[in-house]
Formats: structure tokens, C-alpha cells, sequence
């Protein structure tokens, strides 16, 4: 637990843009699993935005895929609608 913790510290001591880099890189293959080659760059640049989800959210889409579904679900139509 005390090794979780300490890469964790040092994950948040990171500037936001190596951090979003590294959940980007994590979160990608899930996405590209989940929602198809063709979304997924656009996806996993929605979830790891600062500006809508915080650094503990964007973990838990890691940790609980049904979140993370629900998340990809949501961009899926927020993509959909915007291109009509």
C-alpha cells in the first residue's frame, strides 16, 4: 500500500500536461476497445481534459470500466450530435 501511495504522490507532484499525457496513455487502449478506432482519439482527449474531470475521476474510469463505458457512451453522443 505504502508503494501505491508514493507513486501516487509523485503522479501529482507531475504538471498537468505529463499527467494528462500518462492517464491519455493508459485510458487509450480501453477506449479503442470500447468505443473503436475511429472514436477513440477523440474520446480519450475528452476524458483526460482538466477542465471537465478531475485527476481522481480520470483514475476511476481506469479502475471501474462501467464508468468508464458510461463516460465513452457520453462522448460517443456529444460527438454524434455535434457533427450533425
Amino acid at each position: 500500500m505504502k508503494h501505491i501511495k508514493a507513486k501516487m504522490q509523485a503522479f501529482l507532484k507531475l504538471d498537468k500536461r505529463k499527467q494528462r499525457q500518462i492517464l491519455g496513455n493508459l485510458l487509450y487502449p480501453l477506449v479503442k476497445e470500447f468505443a473503436g478506432e475511429k472514436h477513440a482519439p477523440k474520446i480519450t482527449g475528452m476524458l483526460v481534459d482538466f477542465s471537465t474531470f478531475d485527476v481522481f475521476e480520470m483514475i476511476e474510469f481506469l479502475e471501474k470500466p462501467d464508468i468508464l463505458q458510461a463516460k465513452i457512451s457520453e462522448a460517443k453522443s456529444i460527438i454524434q450530435n455535434n457533427s450533425q
